[in-house]
């Protein structure tokens, strides 16, 4: 079984990993992703490095209106600009908390919101940190 939590943002610019790994420095966010990678055009598996072990966590970015059926906050997807990323894992907590800390660094560094469809809440910055290092201290 696998769990996802979405994240929408406003883009005027592709941004890439690069620019992932620049806002996790920035935000002393514990994960390195692979180099240049465009993140609105990559599908699939994104390889990284949580506290410098090998980790990764499943995206895909689509629009935004795809999930107007199940974000009740329709606000959110309202800029013409609004772009979703969908950050998945399975088992592996390491990959859970990658999708945590991927969307702690994309709230910090361009205002994005993120949402846990599973519960149909918007996840703030601090439930974002504590939702990351719950997973990373899980055994493994």
């Amino acid at each position: 079984m696998s769990m996802y939590i979405l994240v929408f943002l406003a883009l005027d610019k592709k941004i890439s990993t690069n620019d992932l790994n620049a806002a996790t420095v920035k935000h002393n966010i514990p994960v390195a992703y692979s180099e240049n990678i465009k993140l609105v055009e990559h599908k699939g598996f994104l390889p990284s490095k949580l506290n410098s072990s090998d980790s990764g966590v499943t995206s895909f970015a689509d629009k935004c209106s795809k999930y107007s059926e199940i974000v009740s906050n329709k606000a959110i997807l309202s800029n013409p600009n609004c772009v979703a990323f969908e950050l998945s894992w399975g088992s592996n907590f390491r990959e859970g908390a990658v999708a945590f800390y991927t969307a702690l660094a994309l709230s910090e560094e361009y205002s994005a919101v993120a949402f846990d469809p599973q519960s149909n809440i918007v996840l703030d910055k601090n439930q974002l940190k504590l939702g990351a290092k719950t997973f990373a201290n899980f055994p493994q």
